[in-house]
This record gives structure tokens, sequence and C-alpha cells, in this order.
């Protein structure tokens, strides 16, 4: 069955993105019968397992907390509308509404007590929850055909799209999350924040050719406190768990203040026009766990050399924020400017020209390791950041992590390298093993400054021990012999994952 004015209309609700008044809004478009019986995951599930989904097609509008899973259960692609809201905010918001509403299936754990936010967020499984929790709405879809399996390899039950998030084995924050969930931002016909409300429905009224009484959304499941002042470690903490959220968020913001434009906002010709006194000079493009985090502290010793922030992530995931922003960071004339984000090794070959367009002269570096090692690294630090321990972690966890495409793409080395060798020419790249710098770190230094074309004298007057010192200290733990079996398949002996 399709709507009065095209196909059937899904919204998205995001849980604390004021979801609760919008979607009341959006009700009153429809009558009771043209409006989907479902509305939570684990009821969708109960459809899925009857075989009935396909009868979910049958009405003019669907609304819940089902994130992107119930789009391949229906039998057409719906016109899907979301909203996003600031990630601190919504985080903040969720953690409050856990510990008001009974209902909730975490409460529970913090009945009885007047627990901080900060103090919330100390329970691994809310932190889980609320890691990236808008991204993974859109990017994340469960098969609810089959049992849900929680990192214990217990089901997850009943498999509330909450439940799943909290339990279920995924990763987090890997930049594969935050480029399809921009993908998918991309497909919904309307996307809107919880800070322009008005603006969303006004949107919605031109869409659909509707008509509201009132464009004023009352927020019916306000919190009955306004939000107390965040301590600087608690908002840095926040910020770190929504990183890809934040960036999404900005996405849309972004688009809203360009009246929704549907061309791309910047250009190849543009870029070329524009004029730049300031860009970077080089870029590291990874290898990601290659020992990017000390090549960067190594760097920022370098009298001629400025650096911003490590990982600034603005090719991969702010982009949006545009291109003169991009530039604003690299303003210290004299020295030699670059930046080190790893996740760069994985874009594509178009984003690639736009790096061109903007410094065709630019320098790059990239840092090879062992596969092997390099994806039992990463799994140990996706671990970590999840807040588990490796000792009470099952095999079939890393053995699962390191076949799939998040971490193959990343030992692809070769594949990485032919993707910018494309567009960049030979002369101007500077490939190192990871070896070099963990047995002679003073000669791969002078190899980095050669390339960057200064001198490596500071690094003669720093002592060994002080070179050798890693920034980080990756959890320590031996690789299961299951897991080696698997990595063993994928890269044969000799491998380096650079033919």
């Amino acid at each position: 069955m399709h709507t009065r004015n095209g196909r059937q209309i899904y919204f998205l609700h995001i849980a604390k993105t004021a979801g609760t008044s919008f979607r009341t809004l959006l009700e009153s478009r429809f009558t009771e019968q043209e409006i989907a019986p479902v509305y939570l995951t684990h009821e969708l599930a109960e459809f899925v397992r009857r075989g009935d989904a396909n009868t979910l097609g049958e009405y003019l509008f669907i609304r819940g907390h089902m994130g992107w899973t119930l789009v391949p259960y229906l039998p057409a692609r719906p016109r899907v509308i979301t909203l996003l809201r600031d990630p601190v905010a919504r985080t903040v918001s969720h953690c409050r509404h856990i510990q008001r509403e009974q209902s909730h299936w975490m409460h529970p754990v913090f009945a009885g007590r007047d627990v901080s936010v900060e103090e919330m967020l100390e329970y691994p499984p809310l932190v889980k929850l609320v890691t990236n929790f808008q991204t993974r709405n859109l990017a994340e879809t469960w098969n609810l055909a089959r049992e849900v399996l929680d990192h214990e390899d217990q089901p997850v039950v009943p498999p509330s799209l909450g439940r799943l998030m909290a339990y279920g084995d995924t990763p987090l924050d890997v930049p594969d999350l935050f480029y399809l969930a921009e993908e998918r931002l991309k497909q919904c016909t309307a996307v809107g924040t919880t800070e322009h409300l008005p603006e969303m429905v006004e949107r919605l009224e031109r869409i659909f050719d509707w008509q509201f009484d009132d464009a004023a959304v009352p927020l019916l499941n306000a919190a009955p406190r306004p939000p107390e002042p965040l301590a600087p470690g608690l908002q840095r903490k926040i910020e770190t768990l929504t990183e890809l959220d934040q960036a999404l968020y900005e996405t849309v913001l972004r688009q809203e203040t360009e009246v929704q434009k549907k061309k791309r906002i910047f250009s190849l010709p543009k870029f070329g026009r524009i004029q730049k006194q300031y860009k970077p000079d080089f870029l590291c493009i990874g290898a990601q766990k290659a020992g990017t985090t000390w090549l960067h502290a190594q760097l920022a010793r370098h009298p001629d050399i400025y650096m911003p922030a490590k990982e600034m992530h603005f090719w991969d995931m702010y982009h949006a924020r545009g291109v003169e922003w991009y530039c604003s960071h690299f303003t210290e004339t004299g020295k030699v400017q670059g930046e080190i984000t790893p996740a760069y090794a994985l874009l594509s070959r178009e984003r690639i020209k736009e790096i061109y367009a903007l410094n065709p002269k630019l320098r790059i570096l990239f840092i090879t390791r062992d596969p092997m090692e390099r994806a039992w690294s990463h799994a140990l630090m996706d671990l970590t950041k999840q807040g588990r321990k490796p000792e009470t972690t099952p095999p079939e966890w890393f053995e699962r992590h390191v076949i799939s495409d998040a971490s193959r793409q990343r030992g692809d080395y070769a594949g990485i390298l032919v993707r910018w060798k494309s567009v960049f020419p030979e002369s101007q790249f500077c490939v190192l093993p990871f070896e070099l710098l963990q047995t002679e770190p003073r000669q791969f230094l002078k190899k980095v400054c050669q390339h960057l074309g200064i001198s490596a004298k500071i690094y003669d007057d720093i002592q060994d021990a002080e070179l050798q010192k890693r920034v980080f200290e990756n959890t320590t733990y031996a690789m299961p012999e299951s897991v080696r079996m698997v990595l063993e398949e994928r890269y044969p002996k000799g491998e380096s994952g650079m033919k």
C-alpha cells in the first residue's frame, strides 16, 4: 500500500531526540488503521519469526525504535524521516531517562540511588549502549530471524534495540559505521535536528503537502529537571564516546544551514579556484596500529614541523565543516605542516582527488606492519574501547574481528596504495616498515625528515630510551591459537599485504 503522496513513510525514531513529540505530530496525519502496530524491535522480531513482516507494507505509516533494521524487512523501500540531536545532550538525556523511567530494562541497575551521569557511565553495558548511538541506529542492521548472541554467546532476550546495542557483538566506532550511516542519511526523505524542529516541520509540509495546525512542536517527553552543567572530564568522556555521532550531527547541521542543497558542498573545480595561503604539506595516512601515535609525538618535537591535534578526521568524518575550516588549522608560516589520520587510508578515490585539488604537491607517509600483528593489535584496541578484558572474551569474538571487513581493509596495504597512487605521483610517497620504527627509530625518523625536506639533526640529541618509548601501551595478551590459525589462513606466510 502507498501513502497519499508516494511510498510508505517510516519515522526512524532515535531515542531521546525529541522524537516522541515529533512522532505525535506525524501520527496526527494518519488514522489509527493506517499506522503499523509495531514500534519496538522485539515486536518487529515477532512479525519476522511468524513470517508476517511483509504485512507491514500494508500500512501507510510506521514509526518506532527499530533503527535501519526495519527497512530490509519491508516489501518496498519506505520514505524515511529521522531526527538527530547534539550527541552530548542526547547522551545525558538518555542516562537520565534510564534513571527516571521504571519501565526501562536497565533501570533496576540504578534504582534507589541518586547517581550522577558520570557514575552511570562506569557501567559497561550503558557505555556500550550510548557509544555512537545515533550512528549505530542508522548503520547497524540485525538479523531478527535468528537468535542474537551477546559477547558471552548468550541469547539477547527480548531483542529490543537497546539490548542488542548494549550486549550484541558489534564494533562501535570504526569509520565504516560512519560511512554507512552517512550513506543512509542520504537515502532519507527528510533529516532534521532536535535543535531545529520548526524548520523540520516546515520541510515536511513542503515535501508531503501537509498542513499542521501548529508548527511549534511541544516537548512531550521532556525531562522534569533542567540539565546540570557537565564537569570537563565528563564532557570529554561523552565526546569521546560519541565522536562519530558528532560528525554525523555536524553533517546534518551543515545541510540545514545550506538550505538542504542536494549537490555536494564542494566540487573539485571549486577547490581548484580557492586561493589558499594555508594548507597541509603532508599527510600520514596510516596504517592503523602501525606506530602513528608515536610518529605524531616525535614529529611534534621538531621545531620545523607544525601539526594540529592527531587524527583530525576532516576528509573522512568532518568534511561538512568545509575546507576553509580545515585549512584554518595550518597557519604556521615558515614550518612544514601536516596531520596524521590513519582512517584516510580507506578514503575513496573521489575524496583523494579532492585532497589533490587542494595541494597537488602534498607529501604522503604510510607505515606498513605485519598484517597479522596489525589485525591482532586492532582487535585488542577495539576490545579495550568496549571496556572488556581479553581473558574473559571468547576466542570466537577475536576470530570474527580479525576477518571482518574493517580489519581486512586496513591490512590491504597494496589496495590502499594503488588507490592513492592513482591520484598522487609515486615520488610523493614515503612507505616505511613498522619494524624499522621498532628496531631503529632514529633511522626511521631520518627517512621521514628526508621525505619532508627538513633536517633530522634534532633526533641525534634524544636518547635511545626516549625514542623507543611507546606513547600508548596496548593490552598485552597472547593470541589464541584458533585466532592465529584464522590469521595465517588469511595472510599466508610471507604475505605482507603489499602484493
